[in-house]
């Protein structure tokens, strides 16, 4: 369950032709543990999102992960619908400062115990769809 314990920034709210759009809201939530140490330090999410008339609602993620040694960041993409959340439970981080040129597989789905894989380049590029005849 994802628990937001600490505001960083408040985001604004606008409604455009029926869809409120959400912009700017961070936070950092409770976490317990982490898979690697690595990926241990104070996490930041950040999200900007748009609630369709019906209660569905897409949203871009960002997630920041700060340590002594450096820092991890990357972003998702989120469905909610009636306040739960579809599909948002994985990211890929790239590091920054000792983590520099290392990539992060991160699983939130369950956010009292992340799971995380360090890998030392990025993954493949995404491939290119055949056409069907």
């Amino acid at each position: 369950v994802f628990t937001p314990s600490h505001s960083v920034r408040t985001g604004t709210f606008e409604t455009v032709d029926g869809i409120l759009r959400q912009r700017g809201d961070a936070w950092t939530p409770w976490m317990t543990g982490m898979s690697d140490p690595r990926l241990d330090g104070t996490l930041t999410y950040s999200e900007d999102s748009d609630r369709y008339p019906g209660g569905h609602e897409f949203a871009s993620v960002t997630y920041r992960i700060d340590n002594d040694e450096g820092a991890w960041e990357g972003s998702t993409h989120a469905v909610k619908e009636g306040g739960a959340y579809y599909a948002n439970s994985v990211a890929l981080l790239v590091g920054e400062g000792a983590y520099d040129g290392l990539h992060a597989w991160m699983d939130t789905s369950d956010w009292g115990a992340i799971h995380g894989v360090i890998f030392p380049a990025p993954p493949p590029a995404a491939p290119v769809a055949p056409e069907v005849p």
